[in-house]
């Protein structure tokens, strides 16, 4: 009995999509303002000085799941005070 229970249980797992994949269109999507706020805000939150992060190459990406992939590139200081270059990120 045992045995059938885990067989039929792998049975119906084995049939789930892996939810660690999450498909993303090909084509860059047109940000909006909101979409732009939001990704700079949360980006903005981490950083020591929020109030002079820089940001360049915006790039957004809808997934399947309907939800929109911010890509840019955001400059930040570090503890020393200096900037540390442009350095890819994503929201």
């Amino acid at each position: 009995m045992k045995k059938a229970a885990f067989i039929s249980l792998f049975a119906i797992l084995g049939c789930v999509a892996d939810p660690n994949n999450i498909e993303a269109t090909v084509e860059p999507y047109r940000l909006s303002a909101s979409d732009l706020n939001i990704a700079k805000s949360a980006v903005a939150e981490e950083s020591r000085e929020p109030e002079a992060v820089r940001f360049r190459n915006f790039v957004g990406y809808k997934t399947s799941a309907g939800d929109t992939i911010v890509c840019a590139e955001v400059n930040a200081k570090n503890a020393y005070g200096g900037y540390v270059g442009y350095r890819p990120m994503w929201v």
